[in-house]
Protein backbone atom coordinates (compact mmCIF):
# COMPACT_ATOMS: atom_id res chain seq x y z
CA UNK A 1 0.00 0.00 0.00
CA UNK A 2 2.67 2.81 1.01
CA UNK A 3 5.14 1.47 -1.84
CA UNK A 4 6.79 5.04 -3.25
CA UNK A 5 9.02 3.54 -5.53
CA UNK A 6 10.10 6.06 -8.17
CA UNK A 7 9.34 3.27 -11.26
CA UNK A 8 5.33 3.56 -9.45
CA UNK A 9 5.02 7.14 -9.34
CA UNK A 10 6.21 8.06 -12.67
CA UNK A 11 7.21 5.41 -15.94
CA UNK A 12 9.77 5.96 -17.46
CA UNK A 13 8.36 7.24 -21.08
CA UNK A 14 6.49 9.81 -18.64
CA UNK A 15 9.37 10.84 -16.98
CA UNK A 16 11.22 11.69 -20.23
CA UNK A 17 7.78 13.62 -21.24
CA UNK A 18 8.09 15.36 -18.28
CA UNK A 19 11.90 16.53 -18.46
CA UNK A 20 11.31 17.74 -21.98
CA UNK A 21 8.67 19.81 -20.44
CA UNK A 22 10.57 20.75 -17.22
CA UNK A 23 13.92 21.40 -19.91
CA UNK A 24 11.46 24.00 -21.63
CA UNK A 25 10.65 25.75 -18.36
CA UNK A 26 13.63 26.16 -16.88
CA UNK A 27 15.46 27.85 -20.10
CA UNK A 28 12.45 30.26 -20.30
CA UNK A 29 12.90 31.24 -16.70
CA UNK A 30 16.71 31.76 -16.68
CA UNK A 31 16.00 34.30 -19.44
CA UNK A 32 14.06 36.05 -16.54
CA UNK A 33 17.10 36.49 -14.24
CA UNK A 34 18.57 39.13 -16.75
CA UNK A 35 16.19 41.26 -15.06
CA UNK A 36 14.64 39.69 -12.08
CA UNK A 37 10.99 40.60 -11.19
CA UNK A 38 10.36 40.40 -7.32
CA UNK A 39 6.62 41.29 -7.47
CA UNK A 40 3.99 44.32 -7.72
CA UNK A 41 4.48 45.77 -4.40
CA UNK A 42 7.03 46.08 -1.76
CA UNK A 43 5.38 44.87 0.92
CA UNK A 44 4.14 41.67 -1.15
CA UNK A 45 7.55 40.89 -2.89
CA UNK A 46 9.92 41.52 -0.34
CA UNK A 47 8.39 40.35 2.86
CA UNK A 48 8.94 36.59 2.75
CA UNK A 49 12.63 37.33 1.80
CA UNK A 50 13.00 39.89 4.80
CA UNK A 51 11.11 38.07 7.69
CA UNK A 52 13.32 34.37 6.07
CA UNK A 53 16.31 36.65 6.76
CA UNK A 54 15.24 37.74 9.97
CA UNK A 55 14.48 34.46 11.13
CA UNK A 56 18.01 33.07 10.17
CA UNK A 57 19.39 36.24 12.20
CA UNK A 58 17.01 36.87 15.58
CA UNK A 59 13.29 36.82 15.15
CA UNK A 60 10.75 36.80 17.55
CA UNK A 61 8.26 34.01 17.64
CA UNK A 62 6.50 34.73 20.70
CA UNK A 63 4.11 37.67 19.07
CA UNK A 64 1.71 35.89 17.02
CA UNK A 65 4.15 33.16 15.82
CA UNK A 66 2.02 32.03 12.41
CA UNK A 67 2.25 35.46 11.01
CA UNK A 68 5.00 37.37 9.62
CA UNK A 69 6.60 39.95 11.94
CA UNK A 70 9.57 42.44 10.78
CA UNK A 71 11.62 45.27 12.12
CA UNK A 72 10.29 48.39 12.45
CA UNK A 73 12.77 50.12 14.86
CA UNK A 74 16.07 48.86 15.20
CA UNK A 75 18.21 46.51 13.47
CA UNK A 76 17.70 42.88 12.30
CA UNK A 77 19.91 42.09 15.02
CA UNK A 78 18.72 44.44 17.93
CA UNK A 79 15.39 45.32 16.99
CA UNK A 80 13.42 47.28 19.10
CA UNK A 81 9.78 46.90 17.92
CA UNK A 82 8.27 44.51 15.58
CA UNK A 83 5.47 45.30 13.07
CA UNK A 84 2.78 42.75 12.26
CA UNK A 85 1.90 41.96 8.44
CA UNK A 86 -1.27 40.13 9.27
CA UNK A 87 -1.90 39.22 5.74
CA UNK A 88 0.95 36.65 4.93
CA UNK A 89 1.84 33.84 6.99
CA UNK A 90 5.07 32.51 8.16
CA UNK A 91 5.76 29.37 6.75
CA UNK A 92 7.01 30.35 3.40
CA UNK A 93 9.53 32.59 5.18
CA UNK A 94 10.68 29.53 7.12
CA UNK A 95 11.47 27.70 3.94
CA UNK A 96 13.20 30.30 3.00
CA UNK A 97 15.00 30.70 6.04
CA UNK A 98 15.94 27.28 5.67
CA UNK A 99 17.33 27.38 1.57
CA UNK A 100 19.61 30.70 3.50
CA UNK A 101 21.21 28.50 5.77
CA UNK A 102 22.10 25.90 3.06
CA UNK A 103 23.24 28.55 0.46
CA UNK A 104 23.49 31.82 2.16
CA UNK A 105 21.33 34.67 2.12
CA UNK A 106 20.67 36.40 -1.36
CA UNK A 107 17.39 38.37 -2.64
CA UNK A 108 17.70 35.96 -5.33
CA UNK A 109 17.14 32.66 -3.11
CA UNK A 110 13.11 33.69 -2.96
CA UNK A 111 13.40 33.41 -7.16
CA UNK A 112 15.65 30.46 -7.48
CA UNK A 113 13.42 28.64 -5.09
CA UNK A 114 9.86 29.47 -6.75
CA UNK A 115 11.50 28.33 -9.77
CA UNK A 116 12.29 25.13 -8.79
CA UNK A 117 9.14 24.68 -6.78
CA UNK A 118 7.41 25.52 -10.17
CA UNK A 119 8.58 22.41 -11.22
CA UNK A 120 7.25 20.46 -8.60
CA UNK A 121 3.87 22.07 -9.73
CA UNK A 122 4.55 20.89 -13.25
CA UNK A 123 5.56 17.80 -12.13
CA UNK A 124 1.95 17.30 -10.18
CA UNK A 125 -0.07 18.86 -12.34
CA UNK A 126 0.97 16.10 -15.76
CA UNK A 127 -0.07 13.91 -12.66
CA UNK A 128 -3.35 15.42 -12.83
CA UNK A 129 -3.22 15.33 -16.83
CA UNK A 130 -2.39 11.29 -16.43
CA UNK A 131 -5.71 10.88 -14.05
CA UNK A 132 -8.27 12.98 -16.00
CA UNK A 133 -6.21 11.79 -19.54
CA UNK A 134 -4.98 7.79 -18.60
CA UNK A 135 -3.11 6.52 -21.27
CA UNK A 136 -2.86 9.40 -23.49
CA UNK A 137 1.14 10.02 -23.72
CA UNK A 138 0.32 13.43 -25.94
CA UNK A 139 -1.84 14.73 -23.57
CA UNK A 140 0.81 14.40 -21.35
CA UNK A 141 3.48 16.13 -23.37
CA UNK A 142 1.74 18.84 -25.11
CA UNK A 143 0.00 20.02 -21.44
CA UNK A 144 3.72 19.87 -20.67
CA UNK A 145 4.21 22.54 -22.94
CA UNK A 146 1.21 24.28 -22.77
CA UNK A 147 2.27 24.59 -18.97
CA UNK A 148 5.81 25.74 -19.88
CA UNK A 149 5.36 28.28 -22.28
CA UNK A 150 2.37 30.03 -21.03
CA UNK A 151 4.21 33.43 -20.95
CA UNK A 152 2.62 34.85 -17.38
CA UNK A 153 3.66 31.64 -15.64
CA UNK A 154 7.12 31.86 -16.03
CA UNK A 155 6.89 35.39 -14.95
CA UNK A 156 5.42 34.64 -11.82
CA UNK A 157 7.11 31.39 -10.80
CA UNK A 158 10.36 33.33 -10.77
CA UNK A 159 8.60 36.27 -8.62
CA UNK A 160 9.40 37.16 -4.76
CA UNK A 161 5.87 36.16 -4.06
CA UNK A 162 4.26 33.31 -2.22
CA UNK A 163 1.71 32.07 -5.06
CA UNK A 164 3.99 29.67 -6.51
CA UNK A 165 4.63 27.85 -2.84
CA UNK A 166 0.84 27.98 -2.19
CA UNK A 167 -0.24 26.23 -5.60
CA UNK A 168 2.05 23.58 -4.61
CA UNK A 169 -0.49 22.82 -1.76
CA UNK A 170 -3.46 23.30 -3.92
CA UNK A 171 -2.56 21.11 -7.17
CA UNK A 172 -1.40 18.31 -4.46
CA UNK A 173 -4.51 18.80 -2.59
CA UNK A 174 -6.55 18.44 -6.23
CA UNK A 175 -4.59 15.68 -7.65
CA UNK A 176 -5.07 13.70 -3.90
CA UNK A 177 -8.73 14.20 -4.06
CA UNK A 178 -9.40 13.27 -7.65
CA UNK A 179 -6.89 10.09 -6.86
CA UNK A 180 -8.67 8.80 -3.67
CA UNK A 181 -12.34 9.21 -5.01
CA UNK A 182 -11.00 7.32 -8.12
CA UNK A 183 -9.83 4.71 -6.71
CA UNK A 184 -11.37 2.38 -4.69
CA UNK A 185 -7.87 0.64 -2.62
CA UNK A 186 -6.33 3.75 -1.74
CA UNK A 187 -8.63 4.77 1.18
CA UNK A 188 -5.36 5.55 2.95
CA UNK A 189 -4.92 8.25 0.88
CA UNK A 190 -7.70 9.93 2.34
CA UNK A 191 -5.90 10.73 4.98
CA UNK A 192 -3.65 13.21 2.99
CA UNK A 193 -5.92 14.79 1.31
CA UNK A 194 -7.92 15.86 4.41
CA UNK A 195 -5.00 17.99 5.89
CA UNK A 196 -4.00 19.43 2.96
CA UNK A 197 -7.45 20.36 1.66
CA UNK A 198 -7.68 21.69 6.04
CA UNK A 199 -4.58 23.33 6.17
CA UNK A 200 -3.65 25.06 3.38
CA UNK A 201 -5.24 28.20 4.18
CA UNK A 202 -1.86 28.70 6.54
CA UNK A 203 -0.16 29.28 3.08
CA UNK A 204 -2.53 31.99 1.85
CA UNK A 205 -5.66 32.62 2.92
CA UNK A 206 -7.21 32.35 -0.12
CA UNK A 207 -6.93 28.68 -0.24
CA UNK A 208 -10.06 28.07 1.89
CA UNK A 209 -11.35 27.84 -1.28
CA UNK A 210 -10.05 24.29 -1.20
CA UNK A 211 -13.05 23.41 1.55
CA UNK A 212 -15.42 23.71 -0.98
CA UNK A 213 -13.42 21.25 -3.16
CA UNK A 214 -15.20 17.71 -1.67
CA UNK A 215 -18.71 19.98 -1.26
CA UNK A 216 -18.74 20.78 -5.32
CA UNK A 217 -18.38 17.42 -5.51
CA UNK A 218 -20.97 16.45 -3.21
CA UNK A 219 -23.48 18.41 -5.05
CA UNK A 220 -22.49 16.97 -8.75
CA UNK A 221 -23.11 13.60 -7.28
CA UNK A 222 -26.35 14.35 -4.96
CA UNK A 223 -27.41 16.04 -8.52
CA UNK A 224 -26.99 13.01 -10.30
CA UNK A 225 -28.88 10.89 -7.96
CA UNK A 226 -25.71 8.84 -7.04
CA UNK A 227 -26.06 6.17 -4.25
CA UNK A 228 -24.85 6.65 -0.66
CA UNK A 229 -21.69 4.20 -0.82
CA UNK A 230 -20.82 6.58 -4.17
CA UNK A 231 -20.83 9.77 -1.64
CA UNK A 232 -19.27 8.04 1.21
CA UNK A 233 -15.85 9.72 0.53
CA UNK A 234 -16.70 12.99 -0.71
CA UNK A 235 -19.05 13.28 2.14
CA UNK A 236 -16.26 11.95 4.41
CA UNK A 237 -13.69 14.62 3.45
CA UNK A 238 -15.98 17.22 2.98
CA UNK A 239 -17.12 16.72 6.70
CA UNK A 240 -13.54 16.26 8.33
CA UNK A 241 -12.01 18.77 6.22
CA UNK A 242 -14.65 21.51 6.86
CA UNK A 243 -14.33 20.48 10.81
CA UNK A 244 -10.63 20.55 10.91
CA UNK A 245 -10.42 24.14 8.64
CA UNK A 246 -12.47 26.10 10.69
CA UNK A 247 -11.66 24.88 13.41
CA UNK A 248 -8.16 26.05 13.22
CA UNK A 249 -9.22 28.73 11.37
CA UNK A 250 -10.87 29.95 14.84
CA UNK A 251 -8.29 29.19 16.99
CA UNK A 252 -5.71 31.05 15.18
CA UNK A 253 -8.43 33.55 14.61
CA UNK A 254 -7.79 34.50 11.27
CA UNK A 255 -10.81 37.00 11.49
CA UNK A 256 -9.12 39.14 13.62
CA UNK A 257 -6.58 39.75 10.43
CA UNK A 258 -9.10 40.74 8.26
CA UNK A 259 -10.62 43.33 10.61
CA UNK A 260 -7.05 44.48 11.62
CA UNK A 261 -6.72 45.09 7.67
CA UNK A 262 -10.40 46.64 7.35
CA UNK A 263 -8.72 48.79 9.83
CA UNK A 264 -6.05 49.79 8.60
CA UNK A 265 -7.70 50.60 4.75
CA UNK A 266 -10.63 52.24 6.06
CA UNK A 267 -12.75 49.91 4.38
CA UNK A 268 -14.31 46.29 3.90
CA UNK A 269 -11.72 43.77 3.15
CA UNK A 270 -14.48 41.81 1.55
CA UNK A 271 -17.02 43.81 -0.84
CA UNK A 272 -19.36 43.48 -3.87
CA UNK A 273 -18.12 46.65 -4.93
CA UNK A 274 -14.74 45.50 -5.53
CA UNK A 275 -15.77 42.19 -7.47
CA UNK A 276 -17.70 44.98 -9.64
CA UNK A 277 -14.72 45.76 -10.56
CA UNK A 278 -11.69 43.09 -10.26
CA UNK A 279 -13.94 40.56 -11.61
CA UNK A 280 -14.33 42.47 -15.49
CA UNK A 281 -10.15 42.84 -14.87
CA UNK A 282 -9.64 39.26 -14.48
CA UNK A 283 -11.82 37.98 -17.54
CA UNK A 284 -9.99 41.01 -19.39
CA UNK A 285 -6.89 39.48 -18.24
CA UNK A 286 -7.39 36.46 -19.99
CA UNK A 287 -7.73 38.22 -23.44
CA UNK A 288 -4.29 39.07 -23.38
CA UNK A 289 -2.37 36.86 -25.86
CA UNK A 290 1.10 38.05 -24.29
CA UNK A 291 0.13 37.06 -20.87
CA UNK A 292 -1.78 33.89 -21.62
CA UNK A 293 -0.74 32.67 -25.36
CA UNK A 294 -4.49 31.53 -26.90
CA UNK A 295 -5.25 29.87 -24.06
CA UNK A 296 -6.30 32.84 -21.84
CA UNK A 297 -9.18 33.04 -24.60
CA UNK A 298 -10.15 29.53 -24.30
CA UNK A 299 -10.48 29.29 -20.63
CA UNK A 300 -13.89 31.68 -20.89
CA UNK A 301 -15.55 28.72 -22.67
CA UNK A 302 -15.28 26.58 -20.16
CA UNK A 303 -18.08 26.71 -18.47
CA UNK A 304 -19.86 25.70 -22.00
CA UNK A 305 -18.10 22.45 -21.35
CA UNK A 306 -20.45 21.56 -18.09
CA UNK A 307 -22.89 20.33 -20.92
CA UNK A 308 -20.48 18.60 -23.06
CA UNK A 309 -19.37 15.90 -20.62
CA UNK A 310 -20.60 13.70 -17.55
CA UNK A 311 -17.38 13.57 -16.14
CA UNK A 312 -17.59 14.12 -12.78
CA UNK A 313 -14.26 15.20 -12.22
CA UNK A 314 -14.03 17.52 -15.19
CA UNK A 315 -16.90 19.07 -14.03
CA UNK A 316 -14.92 19.92 -10.39
CA UNK A 317 -12.34 21.10 -11.86
CA UNK A 318 -14.35 23.90 -14.30
CA UNK A 319 -16.61 25.12 -11.32
CA UNK A 320 -13.25 24.90 -8.57
CA UNK A 321 -11.43 27.39 -11.23
CA UNK A 322 -14.30 29.48 -11.66
CA UNK A 323 -15.34 29.53 -7.81
CA UNK A 324 -11.40 31.04 -7.22
CA UNK A 325 -12.03 33.53 -9.58
CA UNK A 326 -15.25 35.28 -7.76
CA UNK A 327 -13.84 34.68 -4.78
CA UNK A 328 -10.61 36.29 -5.55
CA UNK A 329 -12.80 39.09 -6.97
CA UNK A 330 -14.49 39.76 -4.03
CA UNK A 331 -11.08 40.72 -1.93
CA UNK A 332 -9.64 44.46 -2.24
CA UNK A 333 -5.95 44.17 -3.91
CA UNK A 334 -4.05 46.79 -1.89
CA UNK A 335 -4.84 50.17 -0.62
CA UNK A 336 -4.05 52.09 -3.97
CA UNK A 337 -7.08 50.00 -5.39
CA UNK A 338 -9.23 50.62 -2.56
CA UNK A 339 -8.69 54.42 -2.74
CA UNK A 340 -8.65 54.91 -6.16
CA UNK A 341 -10.83 51.71 -7.43
CA UNK A 342 -8.15 51.33 -10.25
CA UNK A 343 -6.39 48.23 -11.02
CA UNK A 344 -4.47 46.74 -13.88
CA UNK A 345 -4.83 43.50 -15.78
CA UNK A 346 -1.12 42.76 -15.34
CA UNK A 347 -1.80 42.94 -11.05
CA UNK A 348 -4.34 39.90 -11.36
CA UNK A 349 -2.18 38.07 -12.98
CA UNK A 350 -0.32 36.85 -9.56
CA UNK A 351 -3.60 35.37 -8.57
CA UNK A 352 -4.32 33.34 -11.46
CA UNK A 353 -0.85 31.79 -10.06
CA UNK A 354 -2.25 29.75 -7.47
CA UNK A 355 -5.56 28.47 -9.68
CA UNK A 356 -4.66 28.92 -13.30
CA UNK A 357 -4.10 25.19 -13.23
CA UNK A 358 -7.56 24.25 -12.84
CA UNK A 359 -8.59 26.25 -15.92
CA UNK A 360 -6.28 24.22 -18.09
CA UNK A 361 -6.86 20.67 -17.40
CA UNK A 362 -10.41 20.73 -18.96
CA UNK A 363 -9.02 22.22 -22.09
CA UNK A 364 -6.36 19.54 -22.35
CA UNK A 365 -9.16 16.84 -21.97
CA UNK A 366 -11.53 18.20 -24.35
CA UNK A 367 -8.21 18.72 -26.78
CA UNK A 368 -6.35 15.42 -26.08
CA UNK A 369 -8.79 12.52 -25.40
CA UNK A 370 -9.24 12.13 -28.75
CA UNK A 371 -6.08 12.70 -30.48
CA UNK A 372 -4.36 9.65 -31.75
CA UNK A 373 -0.80 10.41 -31.72
CA UNK A 374 0.67 7.63 -29.75
CA UNK A 375 2.55 6.42 -32.20
CA UNK A 376 5.22 9.35 -31.74
CA UNK A 377 5.51 8.66 -28.15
Amino acid sequence: MFNFRISSLLESKDFKLFFIAAAVSIVLKLTLFIMPFYGLEYEDAFIFTDVGRSININYDFSSQPYQTNVCEVGSLKNCETYATYGGHFIVFPLLIALINKLVGYSTLNVLWLNALLSLLVLFISLKIVKLIIPGNKAAIFFSGLFLATTPFFSIFNTSGLSETFSSIFVVVAVYLYIRTCQNRDENWLIFLTIPLISFSFLIKRENLILLSLPMIDLVILLLQKKRINEVGKPLIVASASALLGLTTFFILNISRIESEESFAIQSNTFSLRYALILFPTFLKALLSIKYFGLIGIAFLFTPLLLSLTDKRHLRILILFSWLFVFMYSFHYRGYYFVKYKDVSTFDTLRFFTNFFLFFAFPLFYFSFQKLNMERFF
